[in-house]
């Protein structure tokens, strides 16, 4: 599985270069996710890593930035093991259940380090750490293993891949090369990326860090720079409609997420993560900004489950604004009320916030729906296409496994697809472009092409 999201706000590291050994312990965070996992991080502190001070850097990294995140509470552990450093030996810890625990085996496995790196091969260090974690990897249980590594040698990379697949069976690897090494003989990783920058510009690593703390599925977009096996250098590419260019999409776009008790907290951050993802292509702009371009995105957040709640309103937030939400509200509440969440939306586009030569996109992000005691939302859907919307329906399965067949009725055609279907995560990006190609007030198409009636571009003219 690739994490290719390049999002979010740019992580400040409190410790870099040389850590001392009397560190500043972090407070407790709120859980970015919840999970009761025992998890392993394995860090390279051979000659491959090139500097002991990128090694501690990596430590600082996970100091204050992954561990006050974990979910101790519902009893997510995680341990630290250094193979390398002074004196070529193994440094590693038990299982810390609390936040004060992380930091002293964090202190601990620093101190073993020292100042010097030596020689030692990837391969060995998995060796020792298979020995040194054996009872726990021999447990059944589904263990993460976020590996850091330095090696390039590639008879070592495929030796140790051997090893991890024959003796390491029950643990999940997420691999985070710091020199650029081929590790395609690690063919069941769920991860393997290639840091190319520095620590501070790496946008969403601590969130990609954390799903695969919980052995969370990452999905698109989840760190700042392109994943070995994906690699992307520009925008997906999309069909052969109007011409478009992403960053010039101009729309009017309220993002309703589904935040019932069916798609559960975990689901709601995936949906997020998802359309940050997206979003990182567009020129999202304030309704209030005057410098910006004539072509940007205004985009607004409503979530519902038995209520429904503007969480940021049309032409409220700027692209960093939005790439920097880091949750949503969720009340494992089983109510659907979308009824409501589609009239918010439609309040929204009443506003002053609302461009009236801008085209209006409600994307609906959604698990389920259950008609319960609220106004069916068909009508008002149908009302709002019928105005000229567009209706993007974005059907999240996984948590329940099936299509929902009701939230389909109200997508405009063409627009609806299910997270299982959009494998490459292109299908709402050019949902975005197919909306932005229309008439403006006044004028009609030539002639539509069929599926999403966009104008046709066989003639000279569109409208």
């Amino acid at each position: 599985m690739a994490c290719t999201f390049k999002l979010f706000a740019l992580l400040s590291i409190l410790f870099v270069g040389k850590l001392k050994a009397d560190i500043s312990c972090p407070n407790q965070q709120t859980p970015a996710y919840s999970c009761g996992t025992q998890s392993i991080v394995v860090l390279d502190g051979s000659t491959d890593m090139q500097s002991v001070d990128k090694l501690k850097e990596i430590m600082a990294f996970i100091l204050n930035q992954i561990t006050p995140k974990f979910d101790y509470a519902d009893g997510q552990t995680i341990a630290y093991m250094v193979y390398g450093g002074q004196g070529g030996g193994l440094q590693a810890t038990e299982f810390a259940s609390n936040i004060e625990q992380s930091c002293s085996y964090i202190e601990t496995v620093i101190n073993g380090v020292g100042n010097n790196l030596t020689p030692v091969t990837l391969t060995t260090g998995l060796n020792e750490m298979k020995k040194f974690y054996n009872d726990t990897l021999s447990s059944g249980k589904r263990i993460p293993i976020l590996l850091f590594t330095g090696a390039t040698d590639k008879a070592d990379i495929a030796s140790a891949a051997q090893l991890a697949k024959t003796n390491i069976q029950n643990g999940d690897l997420y691999i985070f090369s710091m020199n650029g090494g081929d590790y395609s003989p690690f063919t069941d990783a769920k991860l393997i990326y290639n840091i190319s920058q520095d620590f501070q510009n790496w946008g969403g690593l601590q969130r990609c860090f954390n799903k695969a703390a919980c052995n969370i599925v990452i999905n698109q977009g989840d760190v700042a720079d392109a994943v070995t096996t994906v690699a992307p250098t520009s925008a997906p590419l999309r069909g052969p409609h109007c011409t478009c260019n992403y960053s010039t999409v101009w729309l009017d776009v309220i993002y309703i997420f589904d935040a019932s008790a069916a798609t559960t907290a975990n689901g709601l951050m995936e949906l997020l993560g998802k359309v940050q993802t997206d979003a990182q292509w567009l020129n999202i702009a304030k309704s209030t900004d005057t410098s910006a371009s004539e072509y940007h995105t205004r985009v607004g957040i409503i979530y519902y489950d038995s209520d429904a709640t503007v969480y940021a309103p049309l032409g409220s937030l700027t692209q960093m604004d939005f790439l920097s939400i880091p949750t949503l509200p969720f009340r494992n509440d089983p109510g659907t009320n979308l009824e409501a969440a589609i009239n918010l939306a439609l309040n929204q586009f009443n506003s002053s916030a609302h461009r009236i030569e801008a085209k209006t996109v409600i994307h609906l992000l959604a698990t389920t729906y259950r008609p319960g005691d609220y106004q069916d939302p068909t009508q008002i859907a149908e009302t709002f296409k019928g105005d000229g919307g567009i209706m993007i329906v974005y059907d999240y399965i996984e948590a329940h496994g099936s299509v929902a067949p009701e939230l389909n009725t109200i997508a405009s055609p063409g627009y609806f697809t299910t997270s299982s279907d959009d494998t490459d995560g292109s299908f709402v990006l050019n949902a975005f472009c197919d909306a932005n190609c229309f008439c403006f007030v006044g004028y009609n198409a030539y002639s539509q092409d069929t599926g999403r009636n966009l104008p046709n571009q066989g003639n000279s003219k569109f409208c």
